[in-house]
């Protein structure tokens, strides 16, 4: 920087096309030059085939593409990409059929194919389960920090290998629960991620 030249003053705008459309994009945030812009895409539409970018300018230039969708949250299937999550539900009484007062345990088991650092876990619980353990803090190995919807760990470093982690619950009320999905991810590199789906409870008074 040291020669007067600013590595991304880079002149004309980028153009931005899908399937050779020519994209609208808002005006650029000053002195950043970051432009954001969304397009709904209708299921009854004909599918997009193509993004591309047109790009005149010398300087150098960041973007990113996201597609998003929605689907219930029982709809969502499991996957793995370097970190897998696995979900199981422990009883003492070695049954299915939950009732107010229960406690369970919930075991969270992580396999990791390599080292990895700032690991977040995100464990979206049901609205019938209240965590035994209120106070966040530092277990071994992980960081605990219990919410309002969600129970979430986080590691520093965790190891190539399988880690298991388990959490007491009390069951407060009866009727049928579902939790939402349960995620692991590298903070830093969030390309490397796990999932879990959504598990439904049955509880009686």
């Amino acid at each position: 920087m040291n020669d007067g030249k600013w590595s991304i003053d880079n002149g004309p705008q980028s153009v931005l096309k899908i399937d050779g459309s020519i994209l609208e994009t808002p005006k650029a945030t000053a002195g950043l030059g970051y432009v954001k812009t969304v397009r709904s895409i209708d299921q009854n539409q004909k599918p997009v085939k193509t993004f591309t970018v047109e790009k005149t300018s010398t300087g150098t230039s960041w973007g990113a593409v996201y597609a998003q969708f929605f689907q219930p949250v029982t709809e969502v299937a499991e996957s793995a990409a370097g970190l897998k999550v696995k979900r199981e539900i422990l009883t003492e009484k070695k049954t299915d059929q939950l009732k107010v007062g229960d406690k369970i345990v919930i075991r969270l088991t992580i396999t990791a194919d390599r080292d990895y650092d700032f690991v977040q876990l995100i464990d979206k619980r049901a609205a019938c389960l209240e965590p035994l353990n209120q106070i966040s803090g530092y277990h071994w190995g992980y960081y605990i920090a219990p919410k309002d919807y969600t129970t979430n760990y986080y590691f520093d470093l965790m190891a190539k290998g399988k880690h298991i982690i388990e959490t007491e619950y009390f069951v407060d009320r009866e009727g049928t629960y579902q939790t939402g999905i349960c995620t692991v991810q590298c903070a830093y590199s969030p390309e490397y991620s796990g999932r879990t789906g959504a598990v439904k409870f049955n509880v009686d008074k």
